[in-house]
């Protein structure tokens, strides 16, 4: 859902006085769009104020909770229980593929689309089991990374907001020891 300003509001009042009730109908209508802001010639406080309600559209998908065994031999299915977050106002309104992989020495050595649809994570958080076959032939310790992928190009697009490790836009979630 998008919105658009009108040329005579007060931008002053809506950005300071006014930010917490903003963001509030920004969670409550789940909007993700807002035309006609523009923050040149602002003040700095109302320009601060700006950022915070931008920052609250859309959707912020993150994971909160990663539990998984942490050794697995070669071939079998490693079961991977996640607590996302979505601290956005709005779940993603495309089906965006989401992968697992494991790196080696900063290389994707296996990567794999998991069955994961983004648009179910509403606002708020959300638990999910996700599987990862492990391919035969692998063995030593590997770093386990999930990524959001563009549908058209198949390659990782979105930096999740969480602070970790990673390899370009994959996320590192932690080490998995493989065994033959």
């Amino acid at each position: 859902l998008g919105a658009n300003l009108a040329a005579d509001i007060d931008f002053e009042a809506l950005f300071t006085d006014d930010l917490e009730e903003l963001i509030n109908q920004i969670a409550q209508c789940h909007i993700t769009y807002v035309g006609g802001v523009r923050a040149r010639n602002l003040p700095g406080p109302v320009r601060a104020g700006m950022a915070r309600a931008l920052n609250r559209m859309g959707y912020q998908i993150w994971l909160r909770e990663v539990k998984y065994a942490r050794s697995v031999r070669a071939g079998y299915r490693l079961k991977i229980d996640c607590r996302f977050e979505n601290s956005g106002a709005a779940p993603i309104s495309r089906s965006w593929p989401v992968e697992l992989s494991l790196l080696l020495r900063g290389e994707v050595v296996y990567r794999q689309s998991v069955p994961l649809d983004l648009r179910k994570l509403a606002p708020g958080e959300t638990d999910a089991s996700l599987e990862l076959d492990v391919p035969l032939g692998l063995a030593g310790t590997y770093q386990v990374a999930v990524a959001i992928l563009d549908p058209a190009t198949g390659e990782p697009a979105v930096e999740l907001p969480m602070k970790c490790d990673r390899l370009g836009l994959r996320a590192i979630i932690g080490d998995l020891r493989v065994y033959p």
